[in-house]
């Protein structure tokens, strides 16, 4: 492997976790790119090896030791290449045209003869008029561009406001939003820092503690307004007035109770058809109007006060519930624990061993919202 190819995949993998990472020093973004390595491939390399690379052949603060064939592959993985041959063959496929072949020899040659003669041949005269339209086409756009954009600040040009209802999907990949307040007290967000494009305004960073504030807040209000539109249409509930349908073999009745934690609709989709795709289901409900005696009487397994009320053969009965720690290797990563724990039972009331399980999703980020929202992805 040639020197130079491995300082460029170097330089390129450390700008890409600049990118990526809310931090920018050396152990930070070598800490980001193991981790992102272990998450792609399964495989670990060591955040120091990776420090090591980068102190030899980007700022020689240590002598340059050649690395290891795995040991570029992975780096190229991150980057996105299947191997380091990979990343080779698209530095060769990607090379922009070699504007000096209009200064070949033979354009050279013709210019030297219409210099000793006085005249042009006419494909010397072709390429002139061809360079010549396209430095004033060039001019034009320069001057069209220049003519519609001097006035706009650089603000405007760099910063995008983002609609409430938007944060949620938008904290998704990333997680820092600037804010303005205006006279009015209603506030406005945007995804870059900067000034107001209007009032000129200063825009402030939010804390992590109001984006969570914010989002909890619209995942209830459109949970609020989901158990509205189902009451208006009447839709038949999973614990409901008694039924008087025959048991329906086969079928099973799920009841998710969550423990400080929302699911919306989106997350009992993403349920169903990751965790209980193998079984023909009812609804999976996530039930907040029982009251607490009677879910702690449903965890604890006596389903019969749904017997008369559910007409599948099976009900399962669980919880889903989140959890935060720190990271074993970098301790200023967050990771996210949703944990699902459910019991299956017949009508009969005896749990099916089978079918009761527990599963654990996990997701980390830097902030809190941000290491939840990957686990929630997960789910999803």
């Amino acid at each position: 492997m040639k020197e130079e190819i491995i300082k460029k995949i170097i330089r390129e993998a450390f700008h890409l976790a600049k990118q990526n990472c809310s931090k920018s020093s050396t152990n930070a973004l070598s800490i980001f790119i193991a981790e992102e390595i272990q998450n792609k491939s399964n495989e670990r390399l060591s955040y120091k090896t990776i420090e090591r690379l980068h102190n030899g052949y980007l700022t020689d603060k240590i002598p340059k030791k050649n690395p290891e064939e795995n040991t570029i592959k992975l780096i190229c993985n991150f980057l996105g290449y299947d191997s380091y041959q990979n990343y080779i063959n698209s530095q060769d496929s990607s090379k922009e045209i070699n504007l000096k072949a209009i200064t070949s020899v033979k354009f050279q040659k013709e210019l030297k003869e219409a210099g000793n003669s006085g005249r042009l041949k006419p494909n010397l005269k072709a390429y002139l008029v061809a360079i010549i339209g396209v430095l004033l086409l060039m001019l034009v756009l320069m001057y069209s561009i220049g003519k519609n954009v001097f006035h706009i600040g650089q603000d405007v040009n760099v910063i995008k406001q983002l609609k409430i209802s938007e944060l949620p999907n938008y904290l998704e990949n990333r997680h820092d939003v600037w804010q303005a307040t205006l006279t009015s007290g209603d506030k406005e967000y945007f995804d870059a820092p900067g000034k107001h494009p209007i009032t000129g305004q200063k825009l402030a960073l939010v804390s992590e503690s109001e984006l969570t504030t914010i989002v909890e807040k619209i995942r209830l209000e459109n949970s609020e307004v989901e158990s509205q539109n189902k009451s208006n249409s009447k839709k038949e509930s999973v614990i409901a007035s008694p039924l008087n349908r025959s048991i329906r073999k086969g079928q099973m009745t799920i009841l998710i109770f969550d423990n400080g934690f929302q699911l919306d609709n989106k997350m009992i989709s993403g349920l169903q058809d990751n965790v209980f795709a193998s079984y023909k289901t009812g609804n999976i409900s996530n039930i907040g109007s029982l009251s607490k005696n009677t879910v702690n009487s449903l965890l604890a397994g006596n389903i019969s006060i749904l017997k008369d009320k559910v007409n599948s053969e099976y009900i399962c009965v669980g919880t889903i519930k989140k959890s935060f720690r720190n990271g074993d290797i970098n301790s200023d990563i967050i990771i996210c624990d949703l944990k699902l724990k459910y019991n299956v039972y017949n009508r009969a009331g005896i749990r099916q061993g089978s079918l009761s399980k527990s599963k654990v999703y996990t997701g980390q980020g830097f902030t809190k919202l941000q290491a939840e929202t990957n686990t929630i992805k997960k789910v999803k």
